[in-house]
């Protein structure tokens, strides 16, 4: 009961934390997933942000290298809330567009940086690392979500 009366209460407050009858309520556990993809992304792109502060000179990083990391996490971020336009039934089709639409995204990014600056070779390398992070972590929480389904 008291449980209960928490979510009730706090349901202005978090909308993952909505509640609309009973405790064993599927829907629940889905908006908390959601929400644990959000904290996967905040805490990815922080682990690359701190290996650039730390260790920039002995890995000799791309000057670009941040704005690569927060290309990808932006791109992540907008391919996330289109989940929420898309509806449900084309979720197999929506997985697949979201993978084609990085894939396309990327290829400008990378052709836009390659024709502008210079270090071709470190830009790559860091590039594809970076977008292979990102890869299998969205590619992770579509599998996720497909074995669920």
């Amino acid at each position: 009961m008291l449980f209960r009366s928490l979510l009730r209460d706090h349901s202005n407050f978090c909308p993952y934390w909505r509640f609309s009858g009973n405790v064993r309520n599927h829907n629940v556990v889905i908006k908390i997933f959601k929400m644990k993809k959000w904290k996967q992304l905040a805490l990815i792109t922080t682990l690359l942000l701190l290996i650039n502060y730390f260790f920039s000179d002995r890995l000799n990083l791309h000057i670009l290298y941040n704005l690569m990391v927060i290309f990808f996490a932006t791109q992540t971020f907008v391919l996330f809330k289109m989940d929420e336009w898309i509806p449900k039934e084309w979720f197999i089709q929506s997985s697949l567009l979201k993978i084609i639409i990085r894939l396309l995204a990327s290829m400008i990014f990378a052709l836009v940086l390659i024709t502008t600056y210079e270090d071709e070779f470190n830009l790559v390398v860091q590039f594809l690392s970076i977008y292979l992070i990102f890869m299998v972590f969205e590619i992770g929480s579509a599998l996720t979500n497909l074995r669920r389904n």
